[in-house]
């Protein structure tokens, strides 16, 4: 085993060592009135081992990127379950009326961005089975579009139940502030006046900005031999599959943009900031978010996440983050 992988696996273990120790007071129990244990639920078991099985399957596979995937996932786990466990608290006693924290949650979103994840992955699996690798271009952008529609829609459906609307999640409100139910969000952003345009012209000139920074970083991985040919290895599979640069360009600038930054900045990054705060939101939800893509581009995706979490923050609006995921998509596609 080289250094760097003992180093990782080290790391792991440091980072595994603080977010076990947290989620194991999370799942403590109380006797019942009868003085019976009360037994701690399934999910919640699950819930704090999840990060660890992918961790371990990353190292016995020596897939180094699932490996770090498991930390990132199990430390912000942690945070998710400290959310839930501070609302049970005063409830350990009479755990049958115990209430959630109010929505949305930062398990809310995990659990969202895993369906959309995992779920596409099957989803796209079972398209592709049924329409042939011939289609695999097609495949992908029904695939990716059909989930992200159905997640985003679903989430959206599930916390207007809960009282939360489109525009408590599109709208950055400080929490002291309990916005009008009968104002649409658009109300709010037209009442914004000259402010309206200026957010999404710097979303514009942030995407750019970022993405010729991904072409610089690119060029620089290409004086690496190795790294050089694993690109052209995979720039050549690619041109052997009809329409797939395409079908990539569609999901990256149509689909993704909405999907990923309602997931990631509108209800990831808003809870986190709720739980953390300052930097170690900002950084965590921008880790969350690198690490679901490709090793190789943790970067500057992860340069992108904390730029728009930033930007949504500071402006008060998700469209400027939108605007900048699509246009960084775009000059990284061309």
């Amino acid at each position: 085993m080289n250094i760097w992988q003992i180093a990782l696996v080290g790391i792991g273990w440091f980072f595994f060592s603080q977010s076990m120790a947290e989620k194991a007071v999370t799942l403590v129990s109380v006797p019942s009135s009868s003085g019976e244990p009360q037994k701690i639920p399934r999910g919640r078991q699950w819930a704090a081992q999840l990060g660890m099985l992918t961790f371990s399957i990353g190292v016995l596979t020596q897939q180094w990127h699932i490996a770090v995937m498991g930390i990132v996932y199990s430390y912000i786990t942690a945070a998710a379950m400290w959310e839930n466990f501070r609302a049970r608290l005063p409830y350990l006693y009479d755990p049958w009326s115990e209430r959630l924290p109010p929505p949305p949650t930062l398990m809310h979103a995990m659990i969202a961005i895993s369906i959309l994840v995992e779920g596409g992955a099957v989803f796209t699996t079972i398209l592709l089975g049924v329409g042939g690798r011939e289609n695999l271009a097609v495949t992908q952008v029904f695939g990716y579009g059909i989930c992200a529609m159905a997640v985003c829609i679903g989430v959206w459906n599930f916390l207007s139940n809960r009282d939360v609307s489109l525009g408590d999640v599109w709208l950055w409100r400080p929490a002291t502030i309990v916005p009008a139910k009968s104002q649409a969000w658009w109300r709010v952003v037209e009442s914004r006046k000259g402010t309206f345009l200026l957010p999404l012209l710097l979303g514009a000139t942030g995407g750019l900005l970022l993405g010729l920074f991904a072409h610089g970083y690119i060029a620089v991985l290409k004086q690496f031999p190795a790294i050089a040919e694993m690109m052209r290895q995979s720039q050549e599979q690619m041109a052997k599959m009809p329409g797939f640069r395409t079908s990539f360009i569609v999901i990256a600038v149509a689909f993704a943009p909405f999907a990923e930054e309602y997931l990631f900045r509108g209800l990831l990054f808003r809870a986190l900031d709720r739980e953390w705060g300052g930097w170690r939101a900002l950084v965590g939800s921008a880790a969350f978010f690198a690490v679901y893509h490709s090793p190789l581009s943790w970067l500057p995706v992860g340069l992108l996440g904390l730029t728009n979490s930033y930007l949504f923050k500071k402006t008060g609006w998700l469209a400027p983050a939108v605007i900048l995921h699509m246009v960084y998509n775009a000059v990284v596609s061309i």
